[in-house]
């Protein structure tokens, strides 16, 4: 069996693991896809998204079989980032100068209606009254 393509992350929570695609992970361990998603139920391996939306699976290497645990890996390459610190900088900032106008936008409402019913209880008064006068 061809070793599949995988990342050597380490040890994650002293763990040695492997990160392998979905079917790469089934074939490994001898299961089918369906199986390896209950495994992921279960917990006994961990399923990670990659930020370029690739599943991949966190698989011990006590799980897997030697021709695919020890074989040479593909060295994990970290992501560069696609947003600068200013742009999230500035994002950020944006939404909670939206959360806050929308806050103050959500007082000001209430205060109107509340405005607006005591207007609406004002006036039937006056017509009650009126009523009152050409009787």
């Amino acid at each position: 069996m061809m070793p599949p393509a995988r990342f050597d992350i380490g040890k994650v929570d002293g763990v040695d693991v492997l990160e392998l695609p979905m079917a790469d992970a089934a074939a490994a361990l001898g299961v089918s896809r369906e199986a390896l998603r209950q495994r992921i139920r279960r917990g006994s391996v961990e399923k990670v998204v990659t930020p370029d939306g690739r599943e991949l699976v966190r698989v011990p290497r006590t799980m897997l079989p030697a021709a695919v645990a020890f074989a040479p890996a593909v060295p994990a390459v970290p992501v560069a980032p696609t947003i600068s610190v200013d742009d999230l900088a500035g994002t950020v900032a944006g939404a909670v100068a939206a959360a806050i106008d929308t806050a103050t936008l959500r007082a000001q409402v209430d205060a109107l209606r509340s405005d607006v019913e005591r207007l609406q209880r004002e006036v039937s008064e006056l017509r009650q009254q009126r009523r009152g006068l050409f009787r």
